[in-house]
C-alpha cells in the first residue's frame, strides 16, 4: 500500500526510559489524536514515530489531570493507558495475522498487555513517567519481535488511542488517530505508514482530520496474550 504518512529513520537508538530527551524527538514531528477530542475536557495527546532497521520507536505524550489504574480481573479499561494497533506487513486485512497485534501500555503496570498475537515480544521495552499535567509513553518494539525482517521500501499499517479512566468519577474518555466503530479489529482501516531519511522532503506526519468519535464499543473480556484484539473504549456501553 502507497504511504499515507511517513516515519523519520535514526541513526541511534532510543533508549525508552521517558525522558524523550533524544535529539530525534526533538526533531521529528508528533501527531495529535484528534477523534474525539472534546475542548471541555483537559485529555490531550500527541503521538510520535521513528524508526531504524531493528526497530520501531513510539512516544505518547497525554495531558491528564488524574492519573489512574483501577484494573480487576475481567476488566480491561478501568486505567489510563495507550493502545497501538500495528500491522508489520500492512496485509490490510479483517482479521490479525501472525504479523499484527494490538499492545496495551497502562499506567502503573508494568506488564505489556498484548492481544491479537501469540508471540511473546521479550524484547518490547517501554516506561511510562509522570509529567506536571499527565505523562509520557516511550516505547521500543523490535522488528525480529513482530517476526519480520525491516526493509525501508516497504510500509507498516498503524493507529492509535488513548484511553482516560479517572478513579475519582469511574468516567472514561478517549482520543483517537482514526474513526470508525470496530477498527481494531480490520486492520485495513488503519493507516499506512513509510519510512524515509530525515532530509527527504515529504512531511514526517499528516495531522488527520477531526470527525466525531462513535459511541458504543464493545469492552475487551481476555487479558493478557489472546487471539483475540481487545476493543478500543468502553465509551457508551
Amino acid at each position: 500500500a502507497a504511504a499515507d504518512h511517513w516515519i523519520i529513520l535514526i541513526d541511534e537508538p532510543i533508549t525508552p526510559d521517558g525522558k524523550l530527551d533524544e535529539a530525534a524527538w526533538a526533531d521529528g514531528s508528533f501527531t495529535e489524536l484528534l477523534v474525539g477530542q472534546d475542548n471541555a475536557t483537559e485529555l490531550k495527546a500527541s503521538i510520535g514515530l521513528l524508526a531504524d532497521k531493528t526497530a520501531l520507536y513510539l512516544a505518547a505524550k497525554v495531558t491528564d489531570s488524574e492519573l489512574s489504574n483501577d484494573l480487576v480481573p475481567g476488566v480491561d479499561f478501568a486505567a489510563d493507558m495507550v493502545e497501538l494497533y500495528l500491522d508489520g506487513l500492512n496485509l490490510e486485512s479483517s482479521a490479525y495475522d501472525a504479523s499484527t497485534v494490538q499492545f496495551q501500555f497502562r499506567w502503573n503496570d508494568e506488564k505489556l498487555w498484548i492481544y491479537g498475537n501469540s508471540k511473546t515480544f521479550d524484547h518490547t521495552k517501554f516506561a511510562m513517567v509522570a509529567t506536571d499535567d499527565g505523562y509520557v509513553l516511550e516505547v521500543v518494539i523490535p522488528w525480529a519481535d513482530l517476526g519480520i525482517e525491516f526493509n525501508p521500501d516497504h510500509t507498516i499499517g498503524l493507529t492509535a488511542d488513548v484511553q482516560d479512566y479517572d478513579s475519582s468519577t469511574k468516567e472514561y474518555k478517549s482520543v483517537a488517530m482514526i474513526e470508525g466503530a470496530g477498527f481494531w479489529n480490520n486492520s485495513s482501516a488503519w493507516e499506512s505508514y513509510g519510512f524515509k531519511e530525515k532530509s527527504s522532503p515529504e512531511e514526517s506526519v499528516i495531522t488527520p482530520p477531526s470527525p466525531p468519535l462513535p459511541a458504543g464499543r464493545k469492552q475487551a473480556t481476555a487479558a493478557g496474550a489472546t487471539t483475540a484484539p481487545a476493543s478500543v473504549s468502553p465509551a457508551g456501553s
